[in-house]
């Protein structure tokens, strides 16, 4: 069994705590009032905003930055890409850059997509 010996016992009582706070945690967060010490886009600063306008408002910072982010890193690796010169090494770095940006980019809209594709209303988050 994986519960006998120390590492044993400390695997348990890490898998316990995690299953507690996961559940126990987001009825508090969600019962309790909060005020956001730093304004995000969507939410004032020193505002007691809801959990569904926190939740609007971190997704939507999370999938613009994903976006910027993925454009960013798209110029990088072709600064990278032209700057190698006839290196084949800088020149796969390059290309693996632009490529990790891309997959990166599009994990961020599949996300969109497929809870989008579940239930519109996951997505769409007009009152």
């Amino acid at each position: 069994m994986i519960f006998f010996g120390r590492q044993g016992v400390l695997k348990f009582f890490s898998f316990f705590s995690y299953i507690v706070f996961s559940l126990f945690g987001s009825i508090t967060v969600s019962a309790s009032g909060y005020a956001v010490l730093e304004s995000i886009p969507g939410i004032a600063k020193d505002s007691s905003p809801g959990l569904y306008t926190y939740l609007k408002a971190v997704f939507l910072t999370g999938i613009g930055l994903a976006g910027v982010l993925a454009v960013l890193m798209i110029v990088i690796g072709g600064i990278q890409y032209i700057g190698s010169g006839m290196s084949p090494s800088g020149k796969e770095d390059a290309k693996d850059r632009i490529t990790s940006a891309i997959l990166g980019l599009l994990l961020a809209l599949g996300a969109y997509l497929i809870l989008n594709t579940i239930n519109p209303n996951l997505v769409n988050f007009s009152s």
